[in-house]
Parts: C-alpha cells; sequence; structure tokens
C-alpha cells in the first residue's frame, strides 16, 4: 500500500491477530510531503474483518482487509480479459 501525506508510523487499530507487523518505508520530498510504503503479510485464511492500520495522528486509516488490486491484472472490461473468459 502506498500513502501520501501520512503522519508518522502506521499500525494496527483493530484486532491484528491474522496479520504480520506493519513494515514502512518513507520518503520525504523536497517539498516536504512524503510516501510510504506499507506492507504486511495475511498470517491465515480466518482474518478478523475489522483490522484497521492507521498513522500516528490517525489521518490516514484503512481496512487491512480492503480490497488490493494488481495494476498487471486484467480486468474483464479489457479485450485481452475477455478472451480468455
Amino acid at each position: 500500500m502506498l500513502v501520501l501525506d501520512g503522519q508518522g508510523r502506521f499500525a494496527f487499530t483493530g484486532s491484528q491477530a491474522s496479520f504480520g507487523p506493519v513494515h514502512q518505508a518513507t520518503v520525504a520530498f523536497p517539498s516536504g510531503r512524503t510516501a510510504a510504503l506499507l506492507v504486511y503479510e495475511v498470517l491465515g485464511p480466518n482474518f478478523h474483518a475489522d483490522a484497521e492500520i492507521c498513522d500516528g495522528g490517525r489521518t490516514h486509516c484503512f481496512m487491512a482487509t480492503a480490497p488490493m488490486e494488481d495494476p498487471g491484472t486484467p480486468r474483464p472490461s479489457t479485450p485481452s480479459a475477455r478472451r480468455a473468459v
């Protein structure tokens, strides 16, 4: 997950029993803006739907179970995906 202008470290705020720790790499640009790359692992198939990840100021929060898309995965609306079906 890439988050722009987060404040401080990101961490779980809800149940995290089914997830590994949040690993974070942050870069600060000369303009003062930041970009944080967050990586975490789902440890099993039975994860808690209320698991939330927030930055230190709770300015940026999102559900850890939110769907994530791979930009390289074809979507059904693309011609290549329609041919594959």
